[in-house]
């Protein structure tokens, strides 16, 4: 009871003439077949990497108490030879391909129109069509570090084309276990 927050019932400048427009909800019907589509989908080998950035500055305003104010921060300071660097070892490129495959079937069940709850059925698809396409069929245990650096540098492209099929993700759900 003491959460309980009074919502007032006239909220000004709202006027409600009582009427709404209420229209379907276009929905895409699931892809029966959808492990044939999954495979189907074809990617470029060609892949695009930053491998550094640098930040010259960033300018913002702030509201001072005699106006606007502009502040400029500093530019990077120049790289030295004594910077700490992260070890990037085929475990963490594995649990970096995983966690990012999560938050894509996440993603992408919301966007259409699933609860977040069905990730599993599309991590778990979309796990075995990039064993199938980026990891010579090897488990992401298993697979070297030049199949796990391809894998890792196509998500955005996998993404992208699943995206692109209506339906596709709906038949991951509905039609996973048939």
């Amino acid at each position: 009871p003491e959460f309980v927050v009074d919502v007032p019932k006239e909220i000004e400048g709202l006027v409600d003439k009582g009427e709404f427009e209420v229209d379907e909800i276009e929905t895409t019907e699931p892809i029966e077949n959808w492990e044939e589509v999954l495979a189907s989908l074809e990617y470029s080998g060609e892949t695009v990497e930053i491998t550094d950035q640098q930040i010259t500055g960033v300018t913002g305003k702030e509201l001072a108490p005699k106006g606007w104010k502009t502040i400029h921060s500093a530019p990077d300071l120049p790289p030295n030879n004594h910077g700490t660097q992260i070890e990037d070892t085929d475990d963490n490129m594995r649990e970096a391909i995983k966690g990012r495959v999560l938050e894509l079937a996440e993603e992408l069940c919301v966007n259409a129109g699933y609860a977040t709850g069905f990730r599993g059925e599309v991590y778990g698809a979309l796990m075995r069509h990039i064993r199938g396409n980026f990891l010579d069929n090897m488990t992401l245990g298993l697979a070297d570090r030049r199949c796990l650096d391809y894998a890792w540098k196509t998500l955005d492209q996998v993404k992208a084309k699943v995206i692109a099929v209506p339906g596709l993700v709906g038949g991951m759900i509905e039609y996973a276990n048939k």
